[in-house]
C-alpha cells in the first residue's frame, strides 16, 4: 500500500504537465499556434493541481484551481507574484484560441506563451523537489 498517495498524485500531475508542454512545442513547430497555447495552459493548470494535491485540495473548475493556487502558493511566496499575470494571460489567450470566432493566434503569441509555461514549470519543478524532499 502506498504511504503517501498525494505525493504520488503530485508527481503524476507534474509528469502530465511536462507532456502537455512537450505537445505544445510540437504543435508550435507544426504551425498549430491555437493548439500550442491551449496545451501551454493545460500544462500550467495541471502543475497547479499537482501542488494542490499535496495539500489535499482540488477544484472541478479552473477558476477554483487558480484561486486555490494563488491563495496557498503565490500569497505564501512559494511562487513569484508575477506568475499571477502569466496565469491570467495564458487563461485568456487559451479561451480566445478555443472559443473565439475569427481569432488568430500568431506565432509570436504562441512563442511567448510557451516561454511562460516553460518558466512556470521549471520553477514549479524546483519548488516541488524541495517540498517533496522535506516531506520524505
Amino acid at each position: 500500500m502506498n504511504e503517501n498517495p498525494h505525493k504520488d498524485l503530485a508527481r503524476h500531475r507534474m509528469d502530465k504537465a511536462f507532456r502537455n508542454l512537450s505537445i505544445a512545442r510540437e504543435n508550435f513547430h507544426l504551425g498549430f499556434y491555437d493548439e500550442a497555447v491551449t496545451k501551454c495552459y493545460y500544462a500550467v493548470i495541471t502543475t497547479m493541481r499537482a501542488f494542490l494535491a499535496l495539500m489535499h485540495l482540488d477544484s472541478q473548475q479552473h477558476d477554483g484551481v487558480i484561486k486555490l493556487f494563488h491563495q496557498h502558493f503565490i500569497k505564501e511566496k512559494m511562487f513569484p507574484r508575477e506568475f499571477t499575470k502569466i496565469i491570467t494571460e495564458l487563461k485568456e489567450i487559451r479561451e480566445d484560441a478555443d472559443y473565439g470566432d475569427y481569432v488568430t493566434i500568431f506565432e509570436e503569441d504562441a512563442q511567448e506563451e510557451i516561454e511562460h509555461a516553460e518558466q512556470f514549470l521549471r520553477t514549479a519543478d524546483a519548488v516541488l523537489a524541495k517540498l517533496l524532499s522535506k516531506k520524505t
